[in-house]
């Protein structure tokens, strides 16, 4: 056992599951719903447990906690197999991945909640790489040891994630960027309630309400110059009075350039182009006026 294996708990109860300890790469999937639980309580009364749990340890669970506190419930001794293999996280992941109906935004969601396992293990399979490379070279271990462990040196964790739960290195890339930014949206995405696409969508719009936030100050100011200009004239021609005496129009014009779905320049892009429009209408406006 570990300080990261965490206690098994009845969700329905709060009871604690003696004896017994959940592996981080069990944990990484949700325990069932109560009334899943509860079905599945009853499935074993009547069949008995049909699938072992599994553990990597002895009261550590790899694979089967809603089946342990279904057997727990009913006071059985359930039945166990022991997993020998290397590779007890994707073990887990496959097992897991098998049994449910997972979107991919969702599984990529888990997998990211993955890559600390990954990296942690590869830090340990380093650690053992040169401890046997040490044995086998005491002399050379100082100078040749960093290229020791180049040579064992695993795929990147995030890689290593993906690849076990079946997709790209981009997509847990992708959640990761929401996770940094919008934390707010991961438990939708994990529910299954929102994509990784459209929670992305949502940050970019907020990046530009944000951006909008800070230019607007800089609209407002081009607005009073636009309608200083304005009053200069008389009377004043129909299109500028289209154009500029609504309170709104600037700010209008921008909110326009922000939320195109084809161009959605930054701040200082939008601002210089608004500049220009003011500009070019002040050149007319001087034309207008040398006319009367």
């Amino acid at each position: 056992m570990t300080d990261a294996n965490r206690p098994i708990i009845d969700p329905s109860t709060g009871e604690i599951i003696d004896g017994w300890v959940a592996h981080p790469a069990a944990d990484l999937f949700p325990m069932a719903q109560a009334d899943e639980l509860d079905g599945l309580t009853a499935d074993i009364a009547e069949h008995g447990l049909v699938e072992s749990i599994w553990t990597i340890d002895d009261g550590v669970v790899l694979d089967g906690r809603n089946r342990l506190v279904a057997c727990h419930r009913l006071g059985l001794a359930p039945t166990v197999k022991r997993y020998r293999g290397d590779d007890a996280i994707t073990f887990a992941v496959s097992l897991n991945l098998h049994r449910r109906h997972l979107e991919k935004s969702q599984v990529a969601v888990i997998a990211r909640e993955s890559v600390p396992l990954y990296a942690e293990e590869a830090r340990k399979r380093q650690v053992e790489a040169g401890r046997r490379y040490g044995e086998n070279h005491p002399k050379e271990l100082v100078a040749d040891l960093p290229q020791a462990l180049d040579e064992k040196r695993a795929p990147l964790a995030r890689d290593r994630a993906a690849e076990a739960f079946g997709i790209s290195g981009r997509l847990v890339g992708q959640v990761d960027r929401i996770a940094e930014q919008a934390p707010d949206l991961l438990p939708e995405i994990k529910a299954g309630t929102l994509t990784a696409n459209a929670a992305e969508k949502i940050l970019k719009d907020r990046q530009i309400v944000a951006q909008y936030a800070e230019l607007k100050p800089v609209l407002d100011e081009l607005k009073e110059q636009a309608n200083k200009e304005a009053q200069k004239i008389e009377p004043t021609p129909g299109w500028l009075v289209a154009l500029f005496r609504s309170a709104d129009s600037l700010s209008a014009v921008a909110a326009d350039v922000f939320v195109s779905a084809k161009w959605k320049p930054s701040a200082e892009k939008a601002i210089d182009m608004i500049r220009k429009v003011i500009d070019g209408i002040s050149v007319q406006l001087n034309i207008v006026d040398d006319n009367q």
